[in-house]
């Protein structure tokens, strides 16, 4: 077995190739680091998988660590590795932060994706995919600090140029996420555009839609979890409304309350229902509709 581990669960992020049948650890990579998992997590697994020789077709399983641990790491290191393997049609399994640390093989006490990946070459397949383990109900009780509006907050056409900032943020927003191969083969298409909210603390959010004559679909409309409530989301689905579009249509998740809330808002009713749309959750999916 081919095997990636990934950990971005505490203050490092690392990540190994594992081959069980020489026992042997490939390649590796680890950083300490407090913040900035996002945007240090993608290149480091694209510089350990060069190293290893290993092409991404011949992986056979992924690890990643789901928690104990901070918000923000648990969520990109789940996001990116559940993205991966869904596109590589691969399990991905789960490790929780106090059995990586079973495994850790630096002196600081923090997990380590080279120590943990024996063990989790060794587990049984998952029937699903992992899921975080959080101390407390994440963002429970939204700080004061947290419904401010964004300083400088911005909405802004992007081009293809905008690929990596988009595949970056929307691997934030969305478990399913969408890469840069993705993007660049669907933003070459007829009639797709995208919106990026932009603030003085950097990209927020996305949207992007296809547009036919005088209609419009939005493809995807997400904001950073961590700068929710403020804003983003109303003012880049005003940026699309402010165009001179007859209809917009959309899919959302039957149970995102937040997301069904702004689109009723600004005037979109539901139209139809896809039972069971959503692969990753089983959810269903609200068709809706807005005319001017």
């Amino acid at each position: 077995m081919i095997l990636l581990a990934i950990d971005t669960a505490l203050a490092s992020c690392s990540a190994c190739v594992y081959d069980s049948a020489q026992n042997k650890i490939l390649a590796e990579e680890r950083e300490l680091m407090e913040r900035g998992h996002a945007e240090a997590l993608p290149p480091m697994v694209s510089r350990v998988m060069a190293a290893s020789g290993i092409h991404y077709g011949d992986l056979n399983r992924i690890a990643v660590t789901t928690g104990p641990g901070t918000f923000t790491g648990i969520r990109i290191g789940l996001s990116f590795a559940r993205a991966l393997g869904l596109s590589l049609k691969i399990k991905v399994v789960g490790i929780d932060t106090p059995t990586a640390l079973r495994f850790a093989t630096a002196g600081d006490g923090l997990p380590s994706a080279a120590g943990f990946a024996e063990f989790a070459a060794g587990l049984p397949d998952p029937e699903a995919m992992p899921n975080p383990n959080y101390l407390r109900d994440a963002d429970a009780k939204p700080q004061v600090a947290r419904l401010r509006g964004l300083p400088d907050l911005q909405i802004l056409l992007a081009d293809q140029s905008a690929i990596p900032t988009l595949a970056k943020l929307h691997a934030t927003c969305f478990a399913e996420a969408w890469d840069e191969a993705a993007l660049t083969s669907l933003l070459a298409g007829p009639g797709v555009g995208t919106l990026l909210a932009k603030s003085a603390e950097g990209p927020v959010g996305l949207l992007i839609y296809r547009v036919v004559a005088d209609e419009a679909e939005i493809l995807t409309l997400g904001v950073d979890p961590n700068l929710r409530r403020r804003g983003a989301g109303k003012a880049l689905l005003e940026g699309l409304l402010s165009m001179p579009l007859k209809t917009l249509f959309l899919e959302v998740a039957s149970g995102n309350a937040d997301a069904i809330g702004l689109y009723t808002q600004a005037g979109f009713k539901q139209v139809g229902l896809r039972k069971a749309y959503y692969a990753l959750t089983g959810e269903d999916a609200l068709v809706l509709r807005r005319e001017s």
